[in-house]
């Protein structure tokens, strides 16, 4: 996933948050500079709930279900091993990955965009070749379904 896929979409939120939001979810996609998708993660695992109050109740269009979908995968993507990474770093950027999908979820738990992107990666990564995007969407699927989980109890 490119680091400009997030850009064409529609921002989530209003006023200066919108701009923000969408500025962090680019950011989450960055695979040539780890740090920077950690940060974007950790932004992501604090400020979801407050990015999308408004727009959950307002917004059901199909351009930000879209932008939804692409910042969950790019989150997803981030939890894949890579070879050319530090372990310790890697180790950081998938825990900021798990924690800013944990929030994501509960701030969004009805989108049907969101469930259907869950299904659509699990689907498509656990048939692939790659044990790691296997691994990934295995972790990705227990954040979704213990947040659903903390979202209905």
């Amino acid at each position: 996933m490119s680091s400009s896929s997030l850009t064409n979409a529609d921002p989530v939120g209003a006023g200066w948050l919108g701009p923000v939001a969408q500025y962090f979810g680019q950011l989450v996609s960055r695979r040539d500079h780890v740090e920077t998708a950690r940060v974007a993660c950790e932004f992501w695992a604090k400020c979801a709930r407050v990015a999308f109050s408004g727009c959950v109740r307002q917004r059901t269009t199909a351009v930000y279900g879209q932008w939804l979908r692409k910042l969950v995968t790019a989150m997803c993507d981030q939890m894949i091993y890579r070879d050319d990474v530090e372990a310790s770093s890697f180790e950081m950027l998938r825990r900021e990955a798990e924690l800013a999908l944990d929030a994501v979820v509960r701030a969004c738990p009805c989108q049907a965009s969101l469930r259907a992107t869950f299904r659509q990666l699990l689907e498509t990564r656990i048939e692939s070749e790659s044990w790691s995007e296997k691994e990934a969407v295995i972790r990705a699927l227990c954040v979704f379904t213990q947040s659903i989980g903390k979202w209905r109890s």
